[in-house]
C-alpha cells in the first residue's frame, strides 16, 4: 500500500523536481543572508560600501507608483518562471512521446531538433504557456528597465537632498 495524495500521482516529475530544487536554493540563500546579517549585527562591525552613500530604502519611502512597479515586476517575473517551468516540463515529457502521430498523440511540435507529438491536453496547456512565457519575459524586461531608471533618479535626488542638507548645516 502506498501513500499518495489524490491527484498528485499524475503530475510530471521534472517540474516538481525543478520547483523543489529552486525552493531549496532560495531557502539556503535566505538562511545564509540572515546568518551573515545576524553575525555582523552582533559583532558591531560596519563595513563601508559604495551603496552606503545612499540611505537605506524602506518599503514606505518610495512613491506608490514605484512600489506598484516593483510588485508588477515581481508578478511578471513569477509568471515568466511558472510558464517557463510548464513549457519545460511539457517539452521534457514530449521527448519520451512518439515521433509518429497516432490516435492519442496528434499535435506536432518541433522539440530538440525533432518532431514530437502532443496529446490534446498538452496542446491546450502548451498553447497558453508558450506565448505567456515569451510575453511575460518581455514585460519583465520592460518593467526592469523602467524601474532601474526610476530608482537611479530617485537615488540621485535623495543623495542631492542629503548633500544640500549637509551643506546648509555647516
Amino acid at each position: 500500500m502506498t501513500l499518495a495524495f489524490p491527484g498528485l500521482t499524475h503530475l510530471p516529475l521534472v517540474p516538481i523536481l525543478m520547483f523543489g530544487i529552486a525552493l531549496l536554493l532560495v531557502g539556503v540563500v535566505v538562511f545564509q543572508n540572515w546568518r551573515l546579517i545576524r553575525m555582523t549585527h552582533r559583532s558591531g562591525y560596519r563595513r563601508t560600501w559604495l551603496s552606503d552613500a545612499y540611505p537605506w530604502r524602506r518599503w514606505q519611502e518610495p512613491s506608490p507608483w514605484m512600489r506598484a512597479l516593483r510588485v508588477s515586476l515581481f508578478i511578471s517575473w513569477a509568471t515568466a518562471m511558472i510558464s517557463m517551468c510548464t513549457v519545460g516540463g511539457i517539452e521534457t515529457v514530449a521527448l519520451r512521446q512518439p515521433k509518429i502521430a497516432d490516435a492519442l498523440f496528434v499535435h506536432p511540435h518541433g522539440i530538440k531538433g525533432g518532431i514530437r507529438f502532443f496529446t490534446d491536453r498538452q496542446e491546450e496547456i502548451y498553447a497558453v504557456a508558450k506565448p505567456l512565457m515569451i510575453g511575460s519575459w518581455a514585460v519583465t524586461f520592460a518593467f526592469g528597465v523602467v524601474l532601474l531608471r526610476l530608482e537611479e533618479n530617485w537615488r540621485r535626488r535623495k543623495l542631492q537632498d542629503l548633500l544640500d542638507h549637509v551643506a546648509t548645516e555647516v
